[in-house]
């Protein structure tokens, strides 16, 4: 089956393929996009990506997974980030663990600390769990 017709589903929230979002968006929940966002998520969770999910803006999570999205922007992942294949992200990627796939695309600069931790650019994030 092709990757665009792979049905996704996690426990949470979703924004269809249809859903054309600007703004700021905070979960403390699973969410899974397969729409268009112009703006910021923050996520205490996982995000997940479909392959028709667009982005640009800054995302934020424990756990982000590129299912062949395109993401232009700054990407934190405070314990994992997946791209997998036909994925496209452009920007300042900031993740402590990476796994991409054959045939991913990443451009710009990525970070790998062994912690996230305010020097690597992860202070909103951990501020908005609560935690200190």
């Amino acid at each position: 089956m092709p990757q665009s017709k792979k049905r996704l589903y996690i426990e949470g929230s979703h924004l269809a393929d249809d859903v054309h979002f600007n703004g700021t968006l905070k979960t403390a929940e699973n969410l899974l996009i397969s729409g268009k966002i112009r703006g910021n998520i923050y996520a205490q969770q996982q995000v997940t990506m479909s392959a028709t999910a667009q982005m640009v803006g800054r995302l934020e999570s424990r756990v982000i997974r590129s299912n062949g999205a395109t993401v232009k922007g700054d990407i934190n992942a405070s314990e994992l980030l997946v791209c997998a294949a036909h994925s496209n992200l452009q920007g300042t990627i900031v993740a402590v663990s990476l796994v991409t796939e054959q045939k991913a695309k990443i451009e710009g600069t990525i970070s790998m600390p062994t912690t996230f931790s305010e020097k690597n650019g992860a202070p909103a994030l951990r501020k908005r769990n609560g935690k200190k």
